[in-house]
């Protein structure tokens, strides 16, 4: 399956990620920024948002 052929046509994609893992960077990397944090089951977690640029979406 080709890359194009699987668009799902989101304009946001949020990630939560713990705040003990020592390689965030990479996220950093890929496009996102930080949103906040989330409490999940008592346990804390980084939220990271990666919103789509304008004609990311177009084919």
């Amino acid at each position: 399956m080709a890359v194009q052929d699987f668009e799902m046509g989101l304009e946001v994609m949020k990630i939560l990620f713990p705040p003990s893992r020592p390689n965030s960077k990479a996220i950093y990397r890929l496009g996102f920024v930080e949103d906040g944090q989330l409490v999940v089951d008592g346990e804390a977690f980084m939220r990271f948002r990666l919103k789509a640029e304008p004609g990311m979406l177009q084919k």
